[in-house]
């Protein structure tokens, strides 16, 4: 298309819906009005208007979660967006990417202490990976493009705008095909060969090795490549908390999950037992850790594959870091070990296929209670054996 002229407010409005944002929740209020009204006369965005603003950032989050993509809430100014911090909070803890807009004062007047004026961009910026103020409407364009790129590029993260009510409404001649097609390719890191060579010789020495599966290989769409990366090493598979179900839990390599909290005991059995963990994109958070003398104590070494070079060694020393994304380094890692004469796994030989249904049925935690009133173990197990194999069952 070529440039047309629009507000700020009905760029942001049209920029988000041509890169598929489908949904906007959060409460309208007099200054984000200018965007709510954008997004109702120009898009085919729905808004989903909820009862409270943390709920919009949450939904917001989830969204994100469930499919992947982008979510965006919005809010007005003041404690419209204040009440945005704790679902910001969340998604930046787990790299989820977000947009969160909110209305603000007219420039003029921001440092005043006018009516429902707070300083958003510098309370968000602890919690956000990145939080901006629209100080120049008339560079709202690149003001939204770089937000956008930002929130979906590297380790994702949530963005916060913050729009004041003046510059929403300024108007600008833009091109916003144009403008999406200026997107720089996200060049990830790679592993390299001698990061795989190194994995290799660690493998080769390990007589106990496991993979650990983090929250970020769900995030990068790597649970088939994990399912391969496991089946051709024949090694354990246990996750943390924001890696759960990112491995088949009825696969026979899947040793089940670790930590103090949503944990299994043969999953934290076989992370003790371990002479070698392979860290994929996770972060070692403290309730999947627990104590983090586990990861330190009897010769135990570490392998830390993460996007986020400032995540390997923060919390356990490693022996290999590899700043890597997590999808090629697990493609990278199956297909030369598959290619070499002989497996390098202890446990990848030929005649041995690892097999742990049995030992996790004797480390699993019991469930078949018989007293009353009936314990919520018994009434899952109940109802697991009625309903789908990929149901969920939530209280």
């Amino acid at each position: 298309m070529a440039k047309q002229k629009m507000t700020a407010a009905e760029l942001i409005a049209l920029y988000l819906e041509k890169r598929g944002v489908k949904h906007v929740y959060g409460v309208p209020g007099a200054a984000i009005l200018p965007f709510y009204d954008a997004v109702k006369e120009l898009t085919k965005i729905e808004s989903y208007v909820v009862r409270h603003e943390q709920t919009g950032a949450f939904m917001a989050d989830g969204y994100s979660r469930a499919t992947g993509e982008v979510g965006v809430c919005a809010a007005t100014s003041g404690p419209g967006g204040t009440n945005f911090l704790t679902g910001l909070y969340s998604a930046w803890m787990d790299s989820i990417p977000m947009i969160a807009i909110t209305g603000q004062q007219k420039n003029s007047l921001i440092g005043t202490m006018q009516f429902q004026e707070a300083p958003i961009v510098e309370m968000a910026k602890p919690v956000t990976k990145a939080s901006y103020r629209l100080t120049d409407g008339s560079k709202a364009a690149e003001f939204i493009h770089e937000a956008w790129v930002t929130a979906t590029t590297g380790r994702r993260g949530p963005v916060l705008l913050d729009l004041p009510v003046d510059q929403q409404k300024v108007e600008i001649e833009v091109d916003i095909d144009a403008l999406i097609a200026s997107t720089p390719v996200d060049n990830l890191p790679q592993a390299t060969d001698a990061d795989i060579e190194k994995t290799l010789e660690l493998l080769k020495d390990a007589k106990r090795p496991v993979l650990l599966s983090g929250g970020g290989v769900n995030l990068a769409n790597a649970t088939a490549e994990l399912k391969a990366l496991a089946e051709e090493l024949q090694i354990p598979v246990v996750t943390s908390g924001m890696g759960m179900d990112t491995f088949p839990n009825d696969h026979p390599l899947f040793a089940g999950r670790m930590g103090t909290m949503l944990d299994t005991p043969l999953g934290n059995k076989t992370i003790v037992e371990a002479d070698l963990v392979i860290n994929l994109a996770g972060r070692f958070a403290d309730r999947s850790t627990g104590n983090v003398a586990v990861f330190t104590q009897n010769g135990k070494k570490i392998i830390h594959v993460n996007l986020d070079n400032k995540e390997i060694g923060k919390v356990v020393p490693t022996a290999l870091g590899i700043v890597s994304d997590v999808k090629t380094f697990m493609v990278k890692l199956a297909e030369v070990h598959q290619a070499l004469s002989a497996p390098v796994a202890a446990t990848a030989e030929a005649s041995t296929k690892l097999d742990l249904t049995e030992e996790r049925k004797n480390w699993a935690r019991k469930t078949d209670y018989t007293t009353l009133p009936i314990r919520q173990e018994r009434a899952l197990q109940e109802l697991r054996e009625f309903l789908d194999r990929d149901a969920f069952a939530s209280h």
